[in-house]
């Protein structure tokens, strides 16, 4: 008997596939499972966000590590007049505890840094693409931070700001 496997991949997409269940007794499983097609609206709303990352060698940077990176994004947050911390998930952490998690070798931390902006809630679905997100990544030789584009302009300026404040060396 097949099933159908519903499961969450990159990021806003739902995907379809077909399974039996010796995929299932495997140990493989899927995200979602529902005997059932799932109907759900696909909108792009106010516009597809893109990725602002930043590549800071170690040698250009005082931080000795993604930790103190991440306390350095927390005061920022905690200094702006409108920004609210929420919380950091170790993305490593979670990934390296998992039976079958893959992190290539030359990454030592992933750090998700989450906050928001939280000047209005235009409507239902927009609150899908919140809170924002900073990624903290160490790798051998440098640190990568990443963030989705803001949707306001002086949110942006001020991450774009942060980021580019770990680079304190030259």
């Amino acid at each position: 008997m097949l099933l159908e496997i519903f499961y969450c991949s990159g990021g806003r997409n739902i995907y379809k596939t077909k399974c039996n269940k010796d995929y299932l007794k495997a140990g493989k499983k899927p995200f979602f499972l529902h005997p059932n097609p799932i109907e759900m609206k696909h909108q792009i709303i106010d516009r597809t966000y893109s990725v602002f990352s930043k590549s800071i060698p170690k040698s250009r940077t005082s931080f000795q590590s993604a930790r103190e990176i991440e306390d350095y994004m927390i005061s920022r947050i905690e200094e702006h007049p409108i920004a609210a911390y929420i919380t950091t998930f170790d993305h490593y952490k979670h990934t390296s505890g998992l039976e079958n998690g893959m992190i290539p070798g030359y990454i030592h931390a992933s750090l998700h840094v989450l906050c928001c902006f939280g000047m209005a809630i235009p409507s239902p679905e927009f609150m899908a693409v919140k809170p924002m997100s900073i990624a903290i990544v160490e790798t051998d030789d440098e640190y990568v931070l990443s963030f989705e584009q803001a949707p306001a302009p002086s949110v942006q300026r001020s991450m774009q700001s942060w980021v580019e404040g770990v680079e304190d060396r030259q």
